[in-house]
This record gives structure tokens, sequence and C-alpha cells, in this order.
């Protein structure tokens, strides 16, 4: 096995160099050369063991033709697994158990069913009549950014596009926004592996002063006179508890920064990292609407979506068992050179795969159109002021967040 400093330069290296350099075995997401750079472990898997039993015990599908047909197979369910922190068991233990169990991404069913309708209703209605303006806002960060000269991306540029940009959707509060922030980053634990009692108690606590938040707006035309939220008040008319509203709302609120503030980052490291496309954007930033579907393909901020063994099934000639947990590696699928002789390649220009980083089918996401457009301006904005844009570092440190791909930082700089 490599060393740590090999995988930290690992972007670099030819995909098969790196892929014969990953030892066969179970596969572990917190090992520090997976974190850093995941994507050769995929490939591996993708031509040795599609479904792979990884050190956790979830099953592990890495290729796009056995993802999509899990993500519409109906013995998968997608209720958290029996065992889980955020399971039904400790639903009336823990608030981020309670949460998850009233939220759209752990829902089957008719409850599912109705509350993304009437959740996209309220969604689509709110971009349809009055779509926020990604552009001003993204203008109005770039030049503060340009005045810097050095700025973290991430931080100064991306996450708060996103904060402004779902702030604007939902209907929040200038005021209450640094507040409601400060809490989404502890929502997205409800999609991954909680890493200790402390950070489970701070998770309990923060989904709780996000459904007070909610609350609070929720009940206060005044407060939140429109957006989204306003679309949502009267929803418990339709047999849905006040909770459910809450939750699902802030589960759009964590989701519109979380991912999106990534997304936008990882945008912009992979081109940098390439550029030749960052130029070719520069030199034509009409392109943004590719660039951006093909950086959200190749660099997922969501690399995998969990789902549970309904009932007892074969796949691959594997007994997966009822209750096991299966792993839908979406970043994987989106690199499946066996669907696409090209996707293991970055091509602003190209019509590789469509990506799955979104998921696909009822339980894609409901903020994926937005999510896309905000990468898109972000991109475009960038290519018309900052076309001098650069990294400062020659290696990118990731988080170490099972299930995400978020970076740490991305610091930049204008000459």
């Amino acid at each position: 096995m490599p060393g740590l400093a090999d995988w930290l330069r690992g972007w670099r290296t030819p995909l098969a160099k790196q892929q014969s350099a990953v030892a066969a075995g179970p596969l572990d997401f917190s090992e520090p050369g997976f974190v850093q750079n995941p994507y050769p472990y995929f490939a591996r898997l993708r031509d040795a063991e599609p479904l792979h039993r990884s050190a956790s015990g979830a099953w592990v599908f890495s290729r796009r033709s056995d993802i999509l047909a899990a993500l519409a197979d109906p013995r998968l369910g997608n209720a958290p697994a029996p065992y889980a922190i955020i399971g039904t068991r400790n639903r009336d233990r823990y608030p981020c158990a309670e949460v998850a169990g009233n939220t759209l991404p752990f829902l089957d069913g008719p409850l599912h069913t109705r509350l993304r309708r009437l959740f996209a209703q309220a969604w689509t209605t709110q971009l349809r009549e009055n779509p926020p303006d990604i552009e001003t806002h993204a203008r109005r960060l770039a030049a503060q950014c340009r005045a810097k000269g050095r700025f973290d991306l991430l931080r100064e540029f991306a996450t708060p596009l996103a904060v402004a940009v779902i702030g604007d959707v939902l209907g929040v509060p200038d005021t209450m926004r640094p507040a409601l922030h400060a809490d989404a980053r502890f929502f997205f634990y409800l999609f991954t592996h909680l890493p200790s009692h402390e950070v489970r108690a701070q998770t309990d606590a923060a989904v709780l002063r996000l459904r007070e938040g909610f609350g609070r707006l929720l009940d206060d035309p005044e407060a939140a006179p429109q957006g989204v939220i306003a679309g949502l008040r009267g929803l418990e008319a339709n047999e849905l508890s006040p909770e459910q509203v809450l939750d699902n709302l802030a589960l759009l609120w964590a989701d519109g920064i979380g991912n999106v503030d990534s997304g936008i980052a990882s945008a912009f490291a992979v081109l940098l990292q390439h550029p030749k496309q960052w130029r070719a954007l520069c030199a034509e930033p009409t392109l943004s609407a590719n660039a951006a579907a093909e950086c959200l393909r190749f660099e997922s901020p969501g690399q995998f979506i969990g789902r549970v063994v309904l009932e007892d099934l074969d796949w691959h000639g594997q007994a997966l068992k009822r209750g096991q947990v299966v792993l839908l590696v979406l970043a994987s699928a989106n690199h499946d050179q066996h669907q696409h002789p090209d996707a293991q390649r970055f091509d602003i220009h190209g019509s590789g795969p469509s990506a799955l980083s979104f998921g696909r089918g009822h339980h894609s996401c409901v903020g994926a159109a937005l999510a896309r457009s905000e990468v898109e301006v972000a991109l475009r904005v960038a290519a018309e002021e900052l076309p001098q844009l650069r990294l400062c570092v020659r290696t990118l440190e990731w988080q170490l967040r099972i299930g995400h791909r978020w970076l740490n930082a991305l610091p930049v700089a204008v000459d």
C-alpha cells in the first residue's frame, strides 16, 4: 500500500497506476487513502467485485447498472437500518432519530408520496413565480473576493452564495440565517456515521433548534411573508404533523447549503486542476451549463446513499438478508467505464454519461435543478469576473465525513 504522501498526490497519478496500488480487502471509508481519493477504490470494485461487503458489513454496489436497478427495486427500503442510531427504536430516545423518521429520504409508501408531492408543489411554485437572483448574489461575492486577491473559495464564495439562495427560496430572514446555518451542518449526521456520543448530542440539540426556528417562521406570516415557508402554511390539514413539516423544511435548508456549497467548491477544484478546461470555460462562459454538469458528475458532493434490504434476495449470486444495509455508490456510477468509455475522463466539452449525483426516481433530490443552476451560475460568473483564478495549494484536503466528499477549504488567488 502506498504511503499517505503518495495518495495526497493521487490526483496527478494516472488512474490505472492508482488502481493497481489499491489493495484488495474490505473497503474502509475512513482509511486516509480512501478519504483523499476514493475513485481508484471504486474502479477496483467495479472491475473485480461489483457487489462488495465493506468493513462495516454493508453491501456496496459500485456499477451503474446495479445502482440504477437498485434505485427502482421495491425490495430495498429507505428507512434507517434497525441497528442505526437514527433507527425507529430510538425515536423516543434521540431527537435525531425522530427527525430522521419524519424526513423524505427515510420514508417509503403513502407518507413519502404525500409529503414529497406537497413539498415539491410549494418548491416548484416558488421557483416558477419568484426565482432567486443567483447571478446578483454571485457577482456581489465575486467582486468581494476579487478585492481580497487571496481567499477561501469555499467559505467566502460558495457557502455565502448557497446560504443566500436557499434563504431567498425558503423565505428565511437575513437575521436568522447565521444561526440556522450553524445548525444545518449537524443535520447531515443523519446521513452518515455519528462518530461519538458528543456529536450525537450536538446533533440532537441542532435539529431541535432548527425545528424551533422554522416553527417560528411557519407560525408568523410577518416573519416569513413569502417563499416556500409561506407556501407550506396549513399543510397540517393534509394529515401531516407539525414536526413533519418543520423537519422537512430543515432538510431543504440543510441540503440547500451543505451539498450545494461543497458542489460549487468541488467544481472549481476540478476545473483548476485541469487548467486547459478552466481556460476553455473562461474563453467561452456559455459552456457553464455543460461544465457544471460535468463537474457534478466527476466530483459528486454526495458519494453514496443507503438502502435497507426488506426481504431476503439474491444479487450477483450473493444472499442479501433482510435488515442488511446496501450502499449505492453514486460517485462510482458516475465513473463507470463499463457504461461509458470516457466516464473516467473530465471534459467540459464532452457528452459523457448523465450524472446520478442527485439520485434517480421517487427519492431523487427535490432541489437538484436549483443546485445545478447555482453551480452553473457560479462557474459562469467566475469565468467572466475571475479568469485568473488559481489554486494556492498543491494538495486539497477532504473532510473525513463518510458518504460525502466535502473539502475542508479551497484556498485560491486572483492574479
